[in-house]
């Protein structure tokens, strides 16, 4: 397996929400969140379609996310409107009707990527 299809495929896994409980208890989301949830759900599948499509053309993964920044902007802004609405959410695990997302996990891949872009 070629160096960059594993980093790829790392970087996949580490973007697949949890499906386990952390240290910490989960939230459930309310009602209300329920958009705030769907737009994170949302961005986490937008990197995640980048990121396979970046991996399909065999380039490097994050040179192609870099410019392929959408999914990476829409991923960052959910997350902080997400979390400037419900600062509880920070270093937590929330779950919504069979969905559990573990924050700083996300919080840790954006950062990553911004990082590899330089930005």
């Amino acid at each position: 397996m070629n160096l960059n299809l594993r980093f790829s495929l790392i970087f996949l896994i580490g973007l697949l929400p949890a499906v386990g409980s952390s240290a910490n208890e989960t939230i459930q989301i309310k009602n209300k969140d329920i958009p705030l949830f769907q737009g994170i759900n949302d961005g986490l599948s937008s990197l995640m379609d980048a990121a396979g499509k970046c991996r399909s053309t065999d380039s490097n993964l994050y040179k192609c996310l870099c410019a392929e920044s959408k999914a990476l902007k829409k991923m960052d802004s959910a997350l902080r409107k997400a979390l400037d609405k419900n600062p509880e959410w920070k270093g937590q695990t929330i779950y919504h009707d069979g969905v559990t997302l573990q924050i700083p996990s996300l919080e840790k891949q954006v950062e990553d990527v911004r990082k590899q872009c330089g930005s």
